[in-house]
């Protein structure tokens, strides 16, 4: 089982950790006017996490995705909204898409200066600031899948901070 088969099928027998008022899977049109205004084509790991549930919450912290196929509603929950707004602000790279906030102002970003070998974006910690040097983009992970399982099996085992 790959690590995005084992994180789905975490998240489906633990249905107790995760918000279900805001998560439903986002439709092809959605995720592709989504790539369209952020400018990227999602890797497809990311695209499947989409379809699957949207985006997704637990203890108040987000996995960014489409909220309920709004491409300008759901606040933080929302890829398309969050990274225009920081880059509106001039406070994260364009090659940077946010997907996940700590809530200690650093996000875990899909990172398209640095590809993994399949040509998929790796996940990188940044804080976004108006000074891109302000804080590195320290790789975390090298896809998506291995970013969402580390998160779901963390929640399963309480080692997030909330």
């Amino acid at each position: 089982m790959n690590p995005l088969e084992k994180a789905f099928q975490l998240i489906k027998e633990h249905p107790d950790l995760w918000s279900k008022d805001y998560s439903e899977p986002a439709t092809e049109e959605s995720i592709k006017l989504a790539e369209e205004l952020i400018g990227r084509q999602f890797p497809e790991e990311y695209r499947d996490f989409l379809h699957t549930f949207g985006d997704l919450e637990f203890g108040g912290n987000q996995i960014k995705g489409i909220w309920k196929n709004q491409l300008d509603g759901g606040g933080e929950s929302n890829v398309v909204s969050m990274y225009l707004e920081y880059r509106e602000e001039n406070y994260i790279p364009e090659y940077l898409v946010p997907i996940y906030s700590l809530g200690d102002g650093e996000e875990y970003c899909l990172n398209y200066n640095q590809l993994n070998r399949n040509g998929d974006p790796k996940i990188t910690a940044y804080v976004p600031s108006p000074e891109e040097d302000y804080y590195p983009h320290e790789v975390l992970y090298d896809s998506f899948s291995e970013c969402l399982l580390d998160l779901v099996d963390n929640a399963i085992n309480g080692d997030l901070d909330w």
